[in-house]
């Protein structure tokens, strides 16, 4: 199942600001939607919005249609509760763990988990509760490359399930390839939403977040939009 954001405001109890403004969203199961926009701009608002965590947290006007959703929020460790990941992942089939890069973990007691391990863990209890939806807060926080590396391999596996995704993220780059589209919040509002390439030609992307510096190289020299390194080398 998608997510169906309708004219979505939020205020915060006690705010004088909305910090949504009438977000309009539409995503089709099996994609990635990337969120972008700078610190305060709304992006784990709704995140925690379409996560059901806002309720009795401010007013909210609009309306939100979604399956089964599963968070993955900015500090993983507050998701774990168990003592060890096998009683974390208690049940869990053999094939998702695999997937998802914990059966060697199985025995660790979390609280010695790295970070990166911390969220492979949260990300196979949310494929294990069988969610349609997974919701993403700036999951690149406490990784190096490595873990990022790690990171995206299980998303494209969580993709490839059928299952929709939505990324909220300043080091967005990483997400271009697998993204379906590209979503730019500014205070609150949706001012730029459609497909990766475009996202990085945009001159509201480009004025609000930037682009990484191999891109605005790459199109000082006359290049057509290129998401990766590796694309630019092809040419």
């Amino acid at each position: 199942m998608g997510v169906e954001v309708n004219d979505l405001w939020f205020k915060y109890n006690g705010a004088d600001k909305w910090a949504l403004r009438g977000v309009n969203l539409s995503l089709a199961s099996g994609r990635l939607l990337l969120l972008v926009g700078k610190s305060g701009a709304g992006k784990s608002t709704l995140i925690k919005a379409i996560a059901g965590l806002l309720d009795g947290k401010g007013e909210m006007r609009g309306s939100i249609h979604v399956g089964k959703v599963y968070p993955v929020l900015q500090n993983p460790e507050n998701q774990l509760l168990e003592l060890t990941v096998r009683d974390e992942l208690e049940g869990i089939d053999e094939d998702i763990a695999d997937a998802m890069g914990v059966l060697d973990l199985m025995d660790r007691p979390t609280f010695e988990l790295s970070g990166g391990e911390q969220q492979r863990v949260v990300l196979a209890k949310a494929l294990a509760s069988g969610a349609d939806v997974l919701l993403l807060d700036e999951p690149t926080m406490w990784l190096d490359l490595d873990g990022v590396s790690d990171l995206l391999s299980i998303i494209w596996y969580i993709l490839r399930t059928g299952r929709t995704v939505i990324v909220s993220e300043h080091r967005y780059h990483y997400f271009l390839p697998m993204a379906g589209e590209v979503a730019l919040l500014e205070r609150g509002s949706i001012t730029f939403h459609g497909p990766p390439r475009n996202a990085i030609e945009s001159s509201e992307l480009i004025g609000e977040v930037g682009v990484p510096l191999f891109m605005e190289l790459w199109r000082s020299m006359g290049g057509a939009p290129a998401l990766t390194v590796s694309e630019i080398a092809r040419n």
